[in-house]
């Protein structure tokens, strides 16, 4: 979906909100906690989180640069109820796009059920 719907902003100059970086703490260590039905997205995260390491970054400054890489996405939404969490925002803002080596190694692991990656359609 990414692949059609971020030309077609670009080319009408639309800008794309993210407004759940994170997955609602799946990008941030949490995806542990995930139920059965999630249990792509929990694999998907693992995996993310093994890149970030390898890096020497953590999961959610991955994450966050990853969002900020993509041209395409003019704002990325962050809510947080902790210091820690707006520190990790601005250091991951600050630290810049990702290199395309990186991007591309964590688009291969892009999901492509919406159940999975919107939290919206999560079980409650």
């Amino acid at each position: 979906l990414a692949g059609k719907v971020f030309p077609l902003t670009k080319e009408n100059h639309v800008g794309i909100v993210n407004i759940s970086a994170l997955l609602k703490g799946a990008l941030e260590g949490k995806a542990s906690f995930l139920t059965s039905s999630l249990l792509p997205l929990k694999k998907c995260a693992e995996q993310i989180e093994h890149i970030a390491g390898e890096l020497g970054m953590d999961l959610p400054t991955l994450g966050l640069r990853f969002c900020l890489s993509e041209p395409s996405i003019s704002t990325v939404l962050v809510g947080t109820n902790k210091l820690s969490h707006l520190r990790t925002a601005i250091y991951a803002s600050q630290a810049g796009p990702l290199s395309e080596d990186v991007v591309s190694k964590l688009r291969k692991l892009r999901i492509h059920d919406a159940d999975q990656v919107d939290p919206a359609r999560w079980p409650k």
